[in-house]
């Protein structure tokens, strides 16, 4: 992988040096930090075709499915429900729409999902 215990040594150090700038490692003011989750262009596409929105909640953030001829089909709802912090402009749900579905669902009875992220 390295070339030799140099070249680890020098790559380390600076992987360091990043983490220790916290403009690289935080780049966000804490109140307006988002999650991609709640933008409604991200996803992430699973190997089995799935395409979920959460990486920490591949099986609670699932909003569709890419087909085997390459279409993809997904649920509006779904995907809106994700997006919401997005299309009505709630930093909560901007920051964590797992956390905001969830705690309506509870609210609402219609959910048990385990802990939030």
């Amino acid at each position: 992988m390295f070339a030799n215990q140099e070249e680890k040594e020098s790559i380390r150090r600076h992987l360091e040096s990043l983490l220790a700038d916290p403009l690289m490692v935080s780049p966000f003011d804490e109140e307006k930090r988002e999650c991609f989750a709640s933008n409604p262009r991200s996803l992430v596409v699973m190997p089995d075709g799935r395409l979920c929105k959460c990486t920490l909640r591949f099986d609670e953030s699932e909003v569709g499915r890419l087909l085997p001829d390459g279409r993809v089909n997904i649920n509006a709802h779904l995907l809106s429900a994700w997006s919401i912090g997005h299309l009505v402009d709630a930093p909560e749900a901007k920051r964590c729409p797992y956390k905001v579905l969830t705690q309506a669902g509870r609210q609402l009875g219609l959910v048990q999902l385990g802990p939030t992220c």
